[in-house]
C-alpha cells in the first residue's frame, strides 16, 4: 500500500506542476508579455505562489537577468484586489498548497540553465 500511495503521489505532484505552470511560451499573443498590458508582472516568488494558489495562471517567466526572475500573469477582474490582498496580509490561500506552488515554481526555474522566454 505504501508503494502506491508513493507512486499516486509522484503523479498527482507531477500533473498539478505541468497544470499550474501551464505553458510559458505562449504563442496566444503577439506582444511579449514586457510589452502586453494584458500582463501583470512582478519579481515576486511569494506573490506569485499566491496568485497560482488562488487560480491564476503563470503565464510566462522571463530569467533573462541571471539575478531576478520576472513572473507574468494575465491580468483579470479581480487580480489587482488579490494582490493588494496579499500585500496587507489579509490574503487567505492554503499552507500547504501555497508551499507546493513555491516548489513548482522553483524546480521550473532551476530546471535547466536556458531563459525561460521567447528569443
Amino acid at each position: 500500500m505504501d508503494n502506491f500511495d508513493e507512486i499516486y503521489s509522484f503523479i498527482t505532484k507531477t500533473m498539478y506542476e505541468f497544470s499550474i505552470l501551464g505553458n510559458c511560451e505562449d504563442d496566444e499573443d503577439e506582444l511579449e508579455p514586457e510589452e502586453n498590458e494584458n500582463f501583470w508582472s512582478t519579481y515576486d516568488l511569494g506573490i506569485s505562489s499566491a496568485l497560482i494558489s488562488r487560480g491564476y495562471e503563470l503565464a510566462h517567466m522571463n530569467k533573462d537577468n541571471p539575478k531576478r526572475v520576472k513572473f507574468f500573469f494575465r491580468k483579470t477582474a479581480g487580480m489587482e484586489n488579490l494582490v493588494e490582498l496579499y500585500f496587507r496580509n489579509k490574503l487567505k490561500v492554503k499552507a500547504r498548497e501555497y508551499f507546493e506552488n513555491v516548489k513548482a515554481i522553483k524546480n521550473r526555474l532551476y530546471s535547466d540553465d536556458s531563459p525561460i522566454t521567447k528569443n
